[in-house]
């Protein structure tokens, strides 16, 4: 069997029941291999690991329970890290876009997709990152900057631009 990121959309519930199956599975003698980025998963559910960098195999047949999570960063990335966070010099700037106090809710067949009091800045500079499993509510807050929700919807909450308050009747 070959997984190729199976939890990249999972809950961390959803997970465990995958691993769980995966090790019944491997008691059965079902070979499995299983590609992900993730390397918590890779330490918990693998047994043996092959590092690819570049489409070319770096190292093959390691055992896992003999690896740091950093000696497989270093044989991923390729380089040794001096921290594990490196300090950067960056020059953010003033506050480009706000939104401020962000309700929203719509039904679309039998689900809601919903979203309460979201607040969010991004300043001049700054790559902000909104993550969530599925559902959580990311492609809603798209729709609430971008205008593109449906007319059906509900919705409040103010979107700033260059600190002015605006209003977008469409995308």
């Amino acid at each position: 069997m070959i997984l190729d990121e199976p939890t990249s959309s999972l809950t961390e519930r959803d997970i465990n029941i995958l691993f769980e199956v995966l090790r019944k599975l491997k008691d059965k003698e079902l070979d499995i291999i299983f590609i992900s980025h993730k390397l918590e998963e890779i330490k918990e559910i693998t047994e043996k690991i092959t590092v690819l960098r570049d489409g070319k195999v770096v190292s093959f047949d390691l055992n896992t329970r003999d690896m740091s999570m950093q000696e497989l960063a270093i044989l991923i990335v390729g380089k040794e890290f001096k921290e594990k966070y490196p300090k950067r010099k960056r020059n953010i700037g003033e506050e480009k876009i706000r939104l401020e106090d962000v309700n929203y809710k719509e039904f679309i067949g039998d689900s809601c997709r919903e979203l309460k009091n979201i607040n969010l800045k991004v300043r001049k500079g700054e790559i902000v990152g909104v993550i969530g499993p599925l559902g959580a509510g990311k492609t809603e807050i798209s729709k609430f900057i971008f205008s593109s929700f449906s007319r059906k919807a509900k919705i409040s909450g103010n979107i700033y631009l260059d600190g002015d308050k605006v209003k977008f009747n469409s995308p």
